[in-house]
C-alpha cells in the first residue's frame, strides 16, 4: 500500500531487481544454496528448502562474527549467540543429509559473494575453517550424549521437562538451544520455564555457598572473592595459594581434575579483560602434587577475579600453591597494540580536532581495532596523517610512563579520561603518558617505550554507528608481516603486468584501457551475432490466432537472451519470445510479450521455471527465472510455449 515502509534492504532490493521472489534466489545467496543443494546430493522439498535458506543465511552470519573477532561459548554473550547459529546449522545439515564437515565447504561461496567488498572475511579464512571443524566436533559429543540420555525417556513422552533439561545441562553439559533445536525437528515440546526455575535454584545455591565459609575451602578472608590484586604490571610469574575452586557453574568445588574449571587466587599477574584489552593466557602449575592447566581466559565476575582453566593432567585442591605464568610473547603483543590505540587517538585529535574522544576498542595480540566519536568518514589524507603521527611516535622511542594520582591532579594534567564514570570514588587513578604525544587515565598493561610497537599499519576506517567512526589496525610482528605479503602481491603484479615495480599504476592502466577497447570490440561482436541469428531465428517462428511465437535455448547467459529477446520482438511485431541459456550452472529463461494482453509474461516463466527446478515472475510484458536443472532447459522452453498456444486458442 502506498506509504507504507516496505524494509527494502540490499536483499530484497536484489530480489526485485533480479526478478525473484525469494532472497535465497538472488546472486547474494545462490551460490551458497546451490552449494547446499550439490553436498545433500537429492532433490530437496518445500520442506527441506526451509532448512537450506536456515543454513544458507546462517553460514553468512557465522563468517562475519568469526572474522571480528567473536568465538564461539556458552556465556551469555556474542559467543553465545555464534553458538547457537552453529546448533541451528548442524541440526538442519543432519536433517538435510550432509555429510560430515559439510558446512566447512560452504565458507568459499560467502567468500566469493562477499569477499570483494568485506575483506576481513578473507583475511579471516584460517581461523573460520579451524573454528568450524571444532565446533562441529563440539555438537557431536554433545548430540551423542543428548541422543543416549534421550532414549532412557519412557516411551511416549511429549514433553521434555524442565527438570530433566537442567540435569542434562548442569551434568552433561548439553545446552538448552540443542535440546531446543532436535525437539524442534522431532515434534517434541519443551518445559522451558521448569528449565529457569531449576536454573534459578542453583544461582540461589550459588549464591548460598560463596555466602557460606565451610561450604568453601578458602586459605585466607572472604575478601579473596572481590577482585584479585592484579601485579602483573611488572612481572608475568607469580606464586600464590589457590584459594577457590569453581566448577563452569560457579559452585565451589574441593578440587578440580581434568576438565574445565575456574579459579580464584589474591594475587594475580594475569590481566582480565578490561577496558577493550583482552585478557592474558597462559598456565598454571601445581607446586605441591602433580597438576597442570591452560588459563585460556580471565574475566572479573560476581565472585571475583575467575580464571577460565582448563586442567591437562593432575589435580588441584584449595591450598595448594601454584606457579602462574602468563604467556609472555601473546602479553608483549597485546601490550604493543594498546599503546598504539593511544597513539591513534592523539593522532586522530591532532588531525581531526578535540572533539574526537575513544568510545570503545579491542586489543588483541593479532589486531587493534578502535572506536572513536565523528561526525563523518576520513579521508585517504587524514588516515595517512594519522597513521604518519603514531609511526613518528614510534621512530622517537619515546618512553612510556606511568603513574598514579587523584582523579583533579590527573586532570589538571591535561589526562584525557573517556569513560570517566569508571574512576570517579576512587582515591587514585592510573595515568599513562607517551611524552608530547598522549596522556590518558588506562588500567591496562603497555610497552615499556613505542620503540617497541614496530611497524603500524591501519587497514582499514569505516562507520559502526551514527557519530561513531572505527579504525582497525596492525603492529609489531603482524604488521611486518603484512608488509611482507603486499610486497609479495606487488612482486607478483609486477610479473602479470610485465612492467617494473615502479610502473605498476601506469601498466595497469594501460592494462584496463585495452580491456575497455577489447570489450566494446566483442560488444559490437555479440550484437552483430545476435542480430544475424535473430534474422534466421525470426524465419522460423510459428504463428497462432495471429501472434507470432518462437522459443529456443542459447548459449550466453541471462544478458545474451534479454539481447536476443529484445532483438526478435524488435523483428517480429506482436509476438510472444521465450528464451532459455545456462548461467553459472542454472537454467535461465526470459519471456517477453508485445502487443498481447491474454498471454503474461509472468505466468510464463513461472511454469518454465517449475521445470527447472526453481521460480520466477516479472511483469506481464517482460519476465525472468530459472532454477539448477539446465539440462531441462529444452523441456521448460516447450513448457511455456504450449501455454502460449493453449493461452491464444481458447480465447
Amino acid at each position: 500500500r502506498p506509504s507504507i515502509d516496505t524494509g527494502m534492504g540490499l536483499e530484497r532490493t536484489t530480489a526485485v531487481l533480479q526478478g525473484v521472489i525469494s532472497n535465497f534466489d538472488t546472486d547474494l545467496f545462490r551460490p551458497i544454496a546451490d552449494r547446499i543443494e550439490e553436498l545433500a546430493k537429492h532433490a530437496l522439498n518445500a520442506e527441506h528448502l526451509v532448512r537450506r535458506n536456515v543454513i544458507a543465511d546462517h553460514i553468512r552470519g557465522a563468517v562475519f562474527l568469526i572474522s571480528s573477532g567473536v568465538l564461539p561459548d556458552s556465556e551469555q554473550s556474542r559467543g553465545s549467540v555464534l553458538r547457537k547459529l552453529f546448533i541451528r546449522m548442524f541440526v538442519a545439515a543432519d536433517a538435510l543429509g550432509l555429510p560430515e564437515g559439510a558446512l566447512a565447504r560452504l565458507v568459499e561461496p560467502v567468500l566469493q559473494t562477499l569477499g570483494d567488498v568485506y575483506h576481513e572475511i578473507v583475511e579471516r579464512r584460517p581461523l573460520i575453517e579451524r573454528v568450524l571443524p571444532a565446533e562441529e566436533a563440539t555438537y557431536r559429543r554433545r548430540l551423542g550424549s543428548l541422543e543416549r540420555l534421550a532414549g532412557q525417556l519412557p516411551d511416549g513422552t511429549q514433553e521434555l521437562p524442565g527438570k530433566t533439561l537442567f540435569s542434562w545441562y548442569d551434568s552433561h553439559g548439553i545446552p538448552l538451544e540443542l535440546v531446543e533445536a532436535i525437539a524442534a525437528e522431532r515434534g517434541l515440546q519443551v518445559d522451558l520455564e521448569g528449565f529457569e526455575r531449576e536454573m534459578e535454584q542453583q544461582r540461589a545455591r550459588s549464591r548460598r555457598a560463596v555466602e557460606s565459609e565451610d561450604r568453601l575451602v578458602i586459605t585466607g578472608t572472604t575478601e579473596v572473592l572481590r577482585k584479585a590484586l592484579f601485579v602483573g604490571y611488572d612481572r608475568t610469574v607469580e606464586e600464590r595459594p589457590l584459594e577457590v575452586i569453581l566448577d563452569p557453574q560457579g559452585v565451589p568445588r574441593r578440587q578440580a581434575e581434568q576438565g574445565d574449571w575456574q579459579f580464584i587466587v589474591g594475587q594475580t599477574p594475569f590481566y582480565a579483560e578490561a577496558g577493550g584489552q583482552i585478557a592474558d593466557t597462559g598456565w598454571i602449575e601445581n607446586l605441591d602434587r602433580p597438576g597442570r592447566a591452560e588459563v585460556l581466559d580471565v574475566q572479573i565476575g560476581a565472585q571475583g577475579t575467575l580464571h577460565k582453566v582448563r586442567v591437562t593432567t593432575g589435580e588441584f585442591r584449595s591450598g595448594d600453591r601454584c606457579r602462574l605464568t602468563v604467556d609472555a610473547g601473546r602479553r608483549r603483543a597485546i601490550q604493543r597494540a594498546h599503546t598504539t590505540t593511544h597513539l591513534l587517538h592523539a593522532g586522530l585529535r591532532r588531525v581531526l580536532g578535540d572533539h574526537v574522544i575513544q568510545s570503545g576498542s579491542w586489543v588483541g595480540p593479532d589486531e587493534l581495532r578502535f572506536d572513536f566519536t565523528h561526525f563523518s568518514a576520513l579521508t585517504g589524507e587524514e588516515l595517512e596523517q594519522v597513521e604518519a603521527l603514531a609511526q613518528a611516535a614510534v621512530l622517537e622511542d619515546k618512553s612510556v610512563e606511568v603513574s598514579e594520582m587523584p582523579l583533579e591532579d590527573a586532570r589538571a594534567r591535561g589526562a584525557i579520561a573517556h569513560f570517566e564514570e569508571e574512576y570517579r570514588g576512587k582515591t587514585g587513578v592510573r595515568v599513562v603518558e607517551v611524552p608530547g604525544t598522549s596522556q590518558e587515565l588506562c588500567g591496562g598493561t603497555h610497552a615499556h617505550r613505542t620503540g617497541e610497537i614496530g611497524p603500524v599499519f591501519v587497514l582499514a576506517e569505516e562507520g559502526v554507528a551514527a557519530g561513531t567512526r572505527r579504525i582497525r589496525a596492525l603492529v609489531g610482528e603482524k604488521a611486518r608481516a603484512y608488509a611482507a605479503e603486499l610486497r609479495a602481491e606487488r612482486r607478483a603484479l609486477s610479473e602479470t603486468l610485465g612492467v617494473p615495480e615502479a610502473e605498476l599504476q601506469q601498466g595497469a592502466a594501460r592494462l584496463r584501457s585495452e580491456l575497455r577497447e577489447a570489450r566494446k570490440r566483442l560488444t559490437e561482436m555479440e550484437q552483430a551475432l545476435t542480430a544475424r541469428g535473430a534474422a534466421e531465428l525470426a524465419s522460423q517462428a510459428e504463428e497462432v490466432n495471429g501472434v507470432r511465437i518462437l522459443g529456443t535455448v542459447i548459449q550466453g547467459g541471462s544478458e545474451r537472451a534479454k539481447q536476443l529477446a529484445d532483438e526478435l520482438a524488435a523483428r517480429l511485431g506482436r509476438c510472444v519470445v521465450v528464451i532459455g541459456s545456462e548461467a553459472e550452472g542454472r537454467g535461465v529463461v526470459v519471456a517477453k510479450v508485445v502487443d498481447e494482453a491474454r498471454v503474461p509474461a509472468g505466468t510464463l516463466v513461472r511454469s518454465a521455471s517449475a521445470v527447472l527446478g526453481g521460480k520466477g515472475g516479472g511483469r506481464p510484458t517482460f519476465a525472468q527465472g530459472g532454477g539448477p536443472q539446465a539440462e531441462r532447459l529444452p523441456q521448460a522452453v516447450e513448457t511455456a510455449l504450449e501455454e502460449v498456444r493453449s493461452l491464444l486458442r481458447s480465447t
